[in-house]
């Protein structure tokens, strides 16, 4: 039986790149959407001033996250920016319990 999972990913600016890190990250929405097995791939921000970013994601299994996590864009993206855009990545996974 697949177990859909729900990623909450919190992600900090770097002081000064939260703008920069916006734009990087919004282009990560559209790839990840056509991922196999993603269901939902969403990017918010606070309602109040803030360096935070949420990503919030739901996958067919957690097989599809793991393949998301080693594809290529999210490789380049990690090379790329951290620790120049952002510093902090906070990431909690979830499953739905059954009822």
């Amino acid at each position: 039986m697949k177990k859909e999972v729900v990623v909450v990913e919190t992600i900090r600016a770097v002081q000064g790149k939260k703008n920069e890190l916006k734009r990087a990250l919004s282009k990560l929405v559209p790839m990840s959407r056509r991922a196999p097995g993603c269901l939902q791939y969403d990017l918010l921000e606070t309602a109040e001033p803030s360096d935070e970013f949420l990503v919030l994601m739901r996958w067919e299994k957690l097989e599809d996250l793991r393949n998301h996590e080693s594809s290529s864009y999210i490789k380049e993206f990690e090379r790329e920016y951290d620790k120049v855009l952002y510093d902090e990545v906070k990431v909690t996974v979830w499953s739905q319990l059954e009822s």
